[in-house]
């Protein structure tokens, strides 16, 4: 098959195969969505990368072997406020254009919107709910672009007669908007073999020490990643253990960034490294060598990554017990700890529950390893579409 990937992609995984010195410019990115198209690529298909960079004026195509990557401009600034217009227009013209069999397009919005109007076969897979997500951004300065989004995305979904989810929580929301005819399947995110080989060597070797460490992995510090609760209930925890520590991963969690500063205002530094982004490299090792518990206190997610990798790595993890798709990831909590993560004081209970049977914990982070390597493997993510591409085909000839 001629396999089209459109969506937020990091074309890292492709960068050998290109000729040495070669620019590639930066991509509206996300890494799974790279590592699902070398997958599908390394599996004898053609593959064609349609992305967006804010880095370019005109349409760059880059091409070797199997693969064409075709990169094309995006706006910087407003784009959902006429619904992706510029970027649906010229994401459709090049799908139209393109010999691809099939466009798979990432996420409900502008990349999927493209795809319906390309005149190709299309499997669409939401990676959020569009029904869900503005809710958390009302009476804030980004409310009217989540609203425009949603929208689009609330008619990506209506339109829609093949999609994925990537949890059962997701695929339920769709199924109230989608039509009655519209095929969805559940199709979870991956994770790359070599995060469960560090996670293994891990469990292998692990043992508790001092000081306790805890780690938080987050994209933004807003309502819905509910970080404000989380802290507070590390300063809870503090009282019982003074030596505890905390590290803040992600985008809004630097020195001087968003968390720190109201964390400082209200208080709550005392303990809490912020770090803010860094390699997935250092994450990871930082993760896997000095962490104890990963807590995850969103209050949604459809099937959030930093869960996936951590159960990859070994990592125990505490997530919320009504967010979204938290409790699917972790088997409704045999390969975690779920709590009510709007109360502190419930955070803060259930951390020191982990603490005090650290046997119980690294149980639980051993199922985790286990169900992740069983069903959140890139492998396994990458088998599953290439079989919802074959169905997808089918029913494309089937029609009259």
């Amino acid at each position: 098959m001629n396999i089209g990937i459109a969506g937020p992609i990091s074309l890292q995984p492709f960068k050998e195969l290109f000729s040495h010195g070669e620019v590639i410019p930066r991509t509206y990115s996300f890494p799974l969505i790279g590592h699902l198209a070398r997958e599908v690529y390394d599996r004898g298909h053609s593959v064609t990368v349609f992305a967006l960079s804010s880095e370019v004026n005109s349409t760059v195509r880059l091409s070797t072997d199997r693969l064409r990557v075709i990169i094309m401009p995006q706006r910087a600034r407003r784009t959902a406020y006429d619904f992706y217009s510029h970027e649906r227009k010229i994401l459709s013209e090049a799908m139209s254009g393109s010999d691809c069999d099939i466009i798979h397009a990432h996420w409900t919005y502008e990349f999927a919107a493209a795809a319906q109007s390309s005149g190709k076969p299309v499997l669409i897979t939401a990676h959020d709910s569009p029904l869900v997500l503005p809710r958390f951004f009302l009476w804030t300065k980004g409310m009217l672009f989540w609203v425009m989004r949603s929208f689009l995305g609330l008619k990506v979904v209506a339109g829609a007669s093949a999609m994925s989810a990537v949890s059962p929580y997701v695929q339920g929301h769709l199924q109230v908007v989608s039509r009655s005819d519209s095929d969805i399947t559940v199709i979870p995110n991956g994770v790359g073999e070599s995060l469960f080989q560090l996670g293994s060597r891990r469990m292998e070797r692990w043992s508790p020490s001092q000081p306790l460490t805890l780690a938080m992995v987050l994209e933004g510090f807003t309502r819905r990643k509910n970080a404000k609760v989380a802290l507070k209930a590390f300063q809870i925890l503090r009282r019982k253990n003074p030596q505890i520590r905390m590290r803040c991963y992600g985008v809004g969690f630097g020195l001087g960034d968003d968390a720190e500063r109201w964390a400082e205002k209200s208080g709550l530094l005392e303990g809490i490294e912020f770090v803010g982004k860094v390699s997935q490299e250092r994450l990871f090792r930082e993760l896997t060598e000095q962490t104890h518990l990963l807590v995850h206190p969103s209050l949604e997610e459809a099937h959030p990554m930093a869960l996936c990798e951590a159960m990859a790595l070994g990592v125990p993890i505490l997530g919320g017990r009504n967010s979204g798709g938290v409790a699917y990831t972790l088997a409704d909590g045999a390969a975690g700890y779920l709590c009510d993560v709007r109360s502190a004081s419930a955070i803060a209970e259930t951390v020191q529950q982990a603490i005090d049977d650290y046997q119980q914990s690294m149980e639980k982070a051993r199922y985790a390893w286990e169900y992740a390597h069983r069903e959140f493997t890139i492998s396994r993510m990458t088998s599953r579409y290439l079989d919802a591409y074959e169905r997808v085909l089918g029913r494309t000839t089937e029609l009259p």
